[in-house]
């Protein structure tokens, strides 16, 4: 048998079910086909986080109960176009393919892990989505507390407390929410204390919704509670739908903050796909002396899907613009 080139190569001939996800500017899954074309280096990474690729690897041995799984949390260190510098996962490969003949499966799996410069150990928040979007897809229940933070945030009359509940069972809720569910946590979002709220919004982050009702409830509790206003913000312009595409629209026609600029380049990036939007928003991180225009624009332009579009709209930038001021203020090569 030959060496195997990928670990997408590794998974198939260890007969591993291997399930990727991404675990960057958002966790969620990730197109196998992404990631075996990303580790042959016919692509850049989609969601590329400070010049790393982090994915979790949730592997079991086919035939094996799914219960029995281990999760690799991996990252990838970027070139300058997004691609794979392929030396620390070759460097990887050649440690599992020592331990081929094994087969390796349960805590044989996590061996190759130990002292590994690629691993790294996500925060408590990121693990509670990756389990719960982990299990839906590998057809396991829910936390203990998965009904609990249903009826708590559906406002059923025989409700728990908010102190029950934990960050799991409010992604594994949030996993498994449908459009019903979500018109009715529409309705409580405004009454909603603070410390819940903020959990969910968390959530909403990188579960966006596409539920106008929702979208609304939280654009009007950013509107009258200051305090609540940025995990308001994060989760609305993380949803794609055009309600949250005109909420980034009513923030640039004001005075823009440098936390809702933050807030857009994190979670709204998407919306900037739009030729009029990304202007308006390159003047106005320009205009913004508290943020370093130049790696603003690099963030954004390591995305693949705004890479051009960002070289782009600096090349057309208009002459007197805040955008050329700061191109002519570059030092020249």
């Amino acid at each position: 048998m030959s060496s195997p080139s990928t670990l997408s190569d590794f998974f198939d001939q260890a007969r591993l079910s291997a399930q990727v996800f991404h675990l960057g500017r958002r966790v969620h899954p990730c197109d196998a086909g992404h990631f075996r074309a990303f580790e042959e280096e016919r692509t850049a990474w989609e969601s590329p986080l400070r010049g790393t690729a982090r994915v979790a690897i949730v592997l079991h041995a086919e035939g094996t109960p799914a219960q029995q799984a281990v999760v690799w949390c991996l990252a990838f260190p970027l070139d300058e176009l997004g691609q794979l510098q392929p030396a620390p996962r070759d460097a990887f490969l050649r440690r599992l393919h020592e331990r081929q003949g094994e087969r390796p499966s349960g805590e044989a799996l996590l061996d190759p892990l130990k002292d590994n410069p690629l691993a790294f150990a996500p925060e408590p928040l990121t693990l509670a989505l990756l389990h719960a979007q982990a299990f839906k897809i590998l057809g396991l229940p829910p936390s203990a507390k998965f009904a609990e933070a249903q009826a708590y945030y559906t406002g059923e009359p025989d409700a728990h407390d908010w102190a029950s509940l934990d960050y799991q069972s409010v992604a594994d809720w949030c996993v498994r929410m449908d459009a019903a569910q979500a018109r009715r946590l529409a309705g409580r979002v405004d009454a909603l204390p603070g410390e819940p709220l903020t959990a969910l919004c968390r959530m909403l982050e990188h579960l966006p919704s596409e539920e106008p009702e929702l979208i609304e409830a939280l654009r009007a509790r950013a509107e009258r509670d200051p305090g609540l206003r940025d995990a308001c913000l994060r989760a609305l312009l993380a949803s794609p739908i055009d309600a949250a595409a005109a909420q980034l629209v009513r923030l640039l026609d004001h005075r823009t903050s440098v936390e809702e600029l933050a807030i857009i380049s994190a979670r709204g990036w998407h919306h900037l796909e739009h030729e009029q939007r990304l202007a308006r928003y390159l003047e106005a991180i320009a205009q913004a002396p508290a943020l370093d225009f130049t790696n603003c624009v690099r963030d954004l332009a390591q995305l693949p899907r705004l890479r051009l579009p960002v070289i782009m709209a600096l090349r057309n930038a208009a002459d007197g613009s805040a955008v050329r001021r700061r191109l002519n203020e570059l030092p020249r090569r």
